[in-house]
């Protein structure tokens, strides 16, 4: 059976069964997304819009009329780092197109740097003449693409192509964290999660499940009741990202110990979540919070 009547099975089948519980069906419509068509779906989001990073008004123009004339909107053109990070904050776009040898302090490996760090996106860089030194650089902030000068009209569209589908392929179901936040994946979308305000963490299968303090769920669920999210990225891919204050209990549980209350005989609470505490882990779980013993005098 395609992907396309599975889905469409899916559909039928919850409209019968209400029953189903939110986290369930996400995590089904997660497995879905997975088996769709990477290149396809990533190509259909309409219109994609892109941001260029370009000094030169004549190259800036030239860009804007090339990539409009292949259906792409030039959401924001930028000459300088300040305009770059103003317009990607306001225009949300899809993809960042930079000059590398920007006019200014700050270069276009830098201004990329600042960019990501508002939001994921494929990064493809211009440049006429790149050094080792600045290649270096700008290998860190994973370009999806280089174009070096003079290009072909043709030649762009077909790198923005490879740059998106590079980086749909590269960025599926894969984190990212930047300054105390979690980018994590929603279907093709990817959402900041503060990673002070996770409890814990519980994997299940390739999932994971996100027990959030709650004002921190409201923020992303304003229109559901509390309970935990369901991400389609597995524990193993999470905890790479993860600071020190943030303990593996087991091979399936990840808890942030800024929210251990108490630890007792089998379970431990965690901010009102009362969590099982399997035989054995108490010790090593004492030991890693260095709990001092009094005796008496």
């Amino acid at each position: 059976m395609s992907a396309c009547c599975s889905f469409q099975t899916f559909l039928i089948i919850l409209r019968i069964d209400v029953t189903v519980p939110f986290y369930s069906l996400h995590a089904v419509a997660g497995r879905l997304l997975e088996i769709r068509n990477v290149e396809s779906n990533y190509l259909m989001k309409q219109p994609l819009r892109i941001l260029i990073v370009e000094d030169d008004p004549l190259m800036l123009m030239t860009l804007e009329e090339s990539l409009s004339g292949q259906g792409y909107v030039v959401c924001g053109k930028a000459t300088d780092y300040e305009a770059a990070i103003r317009l990607m904050k306001t225009e949300n776009p899809d993809l960042a197109l930079l000059d590398i040898q920007l006019a200014g302090e700050a270069d276009g490996v830098e201004t990329a740097i600042d960019l990501l760090r508002i939001k994921p996106v494929p990064i493809l860089y211009l440049t006429g003449n790149m050094d080792d030194e600045v290649f270096e650089r700008a290998k860190k902030t994973n370009p999806a693409a280089f174009l070096y000068k003079p290009f072909r009209i043709r030649e762009l569209a077909r790198q923005v192509d490879l740059a998106l589908l590079n980086y749909a392929k590269s960025e599926q179901q894969m984190v990212s964290s930047v300054s105390g936040y979690l980018y994590v994946p929603d279907g093709y979308d990817k959402i900041r999660i503060d990673m002070n305000k996770i409890i814990y963490i519980r994997a299940d299968g390739n999932y994971c499940q996100f027990y959030l303090a709650k004002d921190e769920f409201r923020r992303l669920e304003p229109s559901k009741a509390y309970q935990h999210l369901m991400i389609c990225a597995s524990l193993a891919k999470v905890e790479v990202h993860l600071p020190e204050n943030f303990y593996k209990l087991t091979r399936s549980l990840n808890i942030n110990l800024d929210y251990l209350d108490r630890i007792s005989t089998g379970r431990i609470l965690l901010h009102g979540h009362e969590v099982d505490l399997p035989e054995g882990k108490r010790k090593a779980l004492m030991d890693v919070l260095r709990v001092v013993g009094y005796s008496r005098k």
